[in-house]
């Protein structure tokens, strides 16, 4: 089967995707079959029945344009009793709004799909439609503090504010901090470090910052310490930090990425801290949000809101054999996605989107597990998400994990999510033939992603793991403050249960802007019939020494051709390095 590509003539006469990137693609031959992840073989053909959802309508809807149903569950209850031999496509039509979500959507194999006809959920014909999982931030008034305005009855535990459309800074300080020493709880008998003592003045009222925060970024890790108590003590002002999650950040596995105390980091959390405009606070005591204005900006004209709903969206069959199939979501927008997790137990990154697990009675790491999605997909197979919106989520926008295949996300745009755009598969796998765990044949084609990591910045724009034929094609990914295009897990060239990774056609730049050890286009492990073609890489800064092209631990069975790399941003003086790449020799890189 074949895949997009980039053509080869051009004016230059050369394969320089600065030519060529906005022409019309050509078609190359993929290194293995695609199956039915070819986004052409899922296109959604034959008449639709249409049904419609509107959020205003009354109750005992029929589903019909004039009385449309009020809630997503009543269409979904309706789809089930005409879905089983279906003989066109059912489509729920969705009509304008911003819909605040207060629950998880939830679809299973009971909502699939039949006789191959899809069920289809989108917007209406020209409509304007938002799936929300936050709440709109209301009743604003002056407080106590020149230039900030405060908002009472905010009791959900918030991760990120939108103001206007864009992501607000959580209070922090300016300065990065480096601490005297580490802080020994003597009644927490179960930890070495409990937190850091810096010094004093540096917090100007220790009594009041009860729910402080720490962000450490060590190479490509990125870490959160929460719950951060500060305190008077001989030396200065004590800190200390919610376990086993602190612990677990400061003793890594690996060595040359363990905190010192010589390291500084950012401190953030604190009303004190709130003095440049664009910036807020949570007081979780009083359930009151504070925030500074920027200039500008009307406070109580400006859209405002604080992503709650963690699970927006869930996909999930009963198993890999009872999948829920052929199920479309088209031209939504889904915003707003919460994550509470981080606020509660910290984060320690392991690489990417993994992330450790803590024992909460020893308080050492456990192993890893994957970064918390705003959508998830899975025990799935022909899922069709094209032409919709993913942004503003506070934790990773979509995931594909496990017993998946033949689904296709095609022609998105994903941004400002805190964390990666989209991940593909698990790090936890052990057997490639293992369709419970292993996604099959998915492809992330003619998406746009950008602004990812903006609060996690040690996650990369779009993550495949463990994956049995993963297709990314005719992507454009930028601004990214960690690596662009990430495929691979593993490290070793033994056994890994990956393989078929196609990257071809990407145009990826700016990647890196903050996280160091990565690339536009990453891979990790062994993963035979694997192939990187008429790629764009531009610009991954100098000094975080890492190329465009980046193969690292264990990366073997690769098939680079033409590929395309610049060294700086386009502007039209950068260097073209044709087909440069970069080997990690360790664990037996085998290209």
């Amino acid at each position: 089967m074949y895949a997009f590509g980039y053509p080869t003539g051009t004016t230059c006469g050369s394969v320089c995707p600065m030519c060529i990137v906005f022409r019309p693609p050509i078609y190359y031959l993929l290194l293995e079959e695609w199956n039915d992840a070819d986004p052409e073989k899922q296109e959604i053909k034959g008449e639709t029945l249409d049904l419609y959802v509107d959020q205003n309508a009354s109750d005992g809807g029929d589903g019909s344009k004039a009385a449309p149903f009020n809630t997503f569950e009543a269409a979904r209850d309706y789809v089930r009793t005409i879905n089983k031999n279906m003989t066109k496509n059912i489509a729920v039509n969705i009509m304008e709004g911003f819909y605040e979500m207060d629950k998880t959507f939830k679809l299973t194999d009971e909502d699939s799909g039949s006789n191959g006809y899809y069920v289809i959920w989108r917007a209406a014909e020209g409509a304007n439609v938002t799936l929300s999982g936050g709440k709109r931030i209301t009743g604003w008034t002056e407080s106590e503090i020149p230039g900030v305005y405060k908002a009472h009855n905010v009791s959900d535990n918030m991760r990120n504010l939108f103001v206007n459309d864009a992501p607000a800074q959580r209070a922090k300080l300016e300065e990065y901090v480096i601490p005297l020493e580490w802080y020994n709880d003597p009644e927490n008998t179960l930890s070495e470090i409990d937190g850091v003592v810096i010094p004093k003045g540096i917090i100007k009222n220790p009594e009041k910052a009860t729910n402080l925060e720490l962000f450490k970024l060590i190479t490509f890790r990125g870490n959160w310490a929460v719950k951060g108590k500060a305190f008077e003590v001989e030396n200065g002002t004590a800190i200390y930090f919610a376990q086993p999650a602190f612990q677990s950040q400061i003793l890594s596995n690996y060595s040359i990425l363990t905190w010192n105390i010589t390291d500084d980091f950012r401190l953030e959390n604190a009303l004190e801290f709130l003095d440049k405009p664009g910036e807020w606070f949570q007081d979780i005591d009083t359930d009151t949000l504070y925030y500074m204005p920027k200039e500008g900006e009307n406070i109580h004209d400006a859209e405002i809101v604080a992503p709650v709903l963690e699970n927006m969206v869930d996909v999930y069959g009963a198993s890999s054999d009872n999948q829920a199939h052929h199920i479309a979501f088209e031209g939504i927008t889904f915003a707003h996605g919460g994550n509470d997790y981080t606020s509660r137990r910290g984060r320690a990154t392991h690489q990417a989107s993994s992330l450790y697990t803590y024992d909460d009675v020893h308080q050492y790491q456990t192993g890893w597990y994957m970064d918390r999605a705003n959508l998830n997909f899975n025990n799935a197979s022909h899922i069709l998400f094209k032409n919709n919106v993913v942004k503003h989520m506070s934790s990773v926008g979509a995931s594909v994990m496990t017993g998946a295949e033949e689904c296709i996300f095609d022609g998105n745009v994903f941004y400002q999510t805190a964390s990666t755009a989209m991940t593909v598969g698990s790090s936890r796998a052990t057997n490639v033939l293992d369709r419970d765990v292993i996604p099959r044949n998915i492809t992330f084609s003619n998406n746009i992603v950008t602004e990812t990591g903006f609060e996690y910045p040690a996650s990369s724009a779009f993550q495949s793991y463990f994956v049995n034929g993963m297709y990314v094609l005719n992507n454009v990914v930028y601004d990214a403050y960690y690596s662009g295009i990430c495929v691979g897990w593993g490290w070793t060239t033994e056994n890994l249960p990956q393989r078929r990774f196609n990257v071809i056609g990407n145009r990826v730049w700016n990647t890196n802007t903050f996280g160091t050890d990565g690339s536009c286009l990453y891979t990790l492990g062994d993963a035979p019939k694997s192939t990187a073609q008429y790629n764009y890489l531009s610009y991954v800064p100098d000094e975080h020494l890492r190329p465009q092209l980046y193969h690292d631990n264990g990366s073997a069975h690769w098939y680079d051709y033409r590929n395309v790399v610049f060294t700086g941003l386009p502007t039209g003086t950068e260097k073209c390095i044709y087909n440069s790449i970069s080997v990690n020799t360790q664990n037996g890189c085998n290209l």
